[in-house]
């Protein structure tokens, strides 16, 4: 049975270690950062003593993003932007495919959670 895409959500979820995104990072610095997060996210991350995990949440909500979008478009880890309300909850703001946004053409939720060891991130989206 095929789903109606414009009915049911689309979603995705992520879960990643904190042990190899410190190795990775430390390999790779700013370089590395720079690559897979906008200026507002890295911002937003180095606001905290150990900006490793808020990183990492963001790298998981942008997976789970990409997962949940999988039906409609292929997306770049690059090319999604996540932010946060005034609450420190996480939204898409920015979703780019072929340099074009299309943010709008989607209801989208994230939720981002971690703690020592792993983040973890799930995506919601359907079509408006």
């Amino acid at each position: 049975m095929e789903r109606d895409q414009n009915k049911l959500p689309q979603m995705g979820i992520d879960i990643e270690s904190m042990a190899r995104f410190r190795k990775i990072l430390e390999d790779g610095g700013e370089s590395f950062l720079n690559r897979l997060f906008a200026a507002s996210e890295q911002q937003y991350c180095q606001r905290f003593m150990d900006p490793v995990p808020h990183f990492l949440g963001l790298f998981c909500a942008k997976e789970a993003v990409i997962k949940a979008m999988q039906d409609h478009y292929a997306l770049l880890v690059s090319g999604i932007e996540i932010g946060h309300h005034k609450n420190r909850a996480p939204y898409v703001c920015k979703m780019l495919y072929q340099d074009k946004e299309i943010q709008d053409a989607f209801e989208c939720s994230v939720s981002i959670s971690h703690c020592e060891d792993y983040a973890t991130a799930v995506a919601m989206i359907r079509k408006k």
